[in-house]
């Protein structure tokens, strides 16, 4: 149960972080303020931590599901 809610919370995080990484559809009074800053590199970032994360998890269960055989 509590590895089906963390999938639901990085699923989540993916989703938010997708929406924010497209292209913004309408244009705004404040194009020439905003043209100039781009969230490229922090969702990059914040992509390859997820991405650390979610390989920790993986291999904390396979660790548990391999120990869990040699215990029997």
């Amino acid at each position: 149960m509590k590895f089906l809610k963390q999938s639901a919370v990085l699923a989540a995080v993916f989703g938010l972080l997708s929406m924010l990484a497209g292209p913004a559809s309408a244009a705004s009074a404040y194009d020439p303020l905003t043209s100039s800053v781009t969230f490229v590199e922090a969702i990059a970032a914040m992509m390859a931590v997820a991405a650390v994360v979610a390989g920790l998890y993986v291999t904390m269960r396979g660790v548990r599901t391999v120990l869990g055989f040699i215990r029997r």
